[in-house]
């Protein structure tokens, strides 16, 4: 069995104090950093937020949301400790190949979404294919990040159930590191959602 690491939206604007989405939890940032510190040998990808200012998550867009990662800012930037020496941002136009090569050579690997789920970027899903295909072995994804939990009307889940989600969908093992992720929202009814799909909260 081989991991595949999942760094989700760990961005100043969430776990940072003066973030402007900041739900910051120094517990679970200290925890977020000593995972990334000991990934040795296995693949490391993200996920990152990177709006515009007319972003339809934004509440002045018609969003649930307030302006928040707007790229270009330092409200959008991981927060220090969380990048690999090497790393990709992948913007949904990016048109660059070897992707999974580089990630299978210790480079990180990050998709920009402008929504909440990463799915919305349409090259990340063909990428996690072929390196699970490439890995060539049982791989379980191992989440960690901001933030588990959903919308208090069930509307849509925060970032990383919606990443565990999408993965589960595709018949994917995985994994929620709860001592790394921060709980935002109706986090039991996100949880037993997520566990009739076959996440495991570890």
């Amino acid at each position: 069995m081989k991991n595949i690491w999942v760094d989700v939206d760990t961005q100043n604007t969430f776990a940072s104090e003066d973030g402007n989405l900041s739900v910051a939890n120094a517990e679970a940032n200290a925890e977020i950093l000593r995972i990334i510190s000991e990934i040795k040998g296995e693949p490391l990808i993200g996920s990152v937020d990177a709006h515009s200012y007319d972003s339809l998550e934004f509440v002045e867009n018609g969003g649930p949301f307030p302006p928040h990662a707007v790229k270009g800012t330092h409200d959008q930037l991981k927060i220090p400790g969380t990048l690999p020496e090497k790393f990709r941002m992948v913007p949904p136009t990016y048109n660059g190949e070897n992707l999974v090569k580089e990630c299978l050579g210790g480079v990180g690997i990050y998709f920009e979404k402008d929504l909440h789920g990463v799915f919305d970027n349409p090259l990340f899903a063909p990428f996690v294919k072929d390196l699970v295909k490439q890995m060539d072995d049982e791989v379980t994804f191992r989440l960690f990040g901001y933030c588990t939990g959903q919308s208090p009307d069930g509307g849509y889940y925060y970032c990383v159930g919606a990443m565990a989600k999408g993965l589960a969908l595709k018949g994917y093992s995985v994994e929620i590191i709860t001592s790394a992720t921060v709980p935002l929202g109706d986090l039991e009814g996100s949880v037993k959602a997520l566990e009739k799909l076959g996440v495991r909260f570890v």
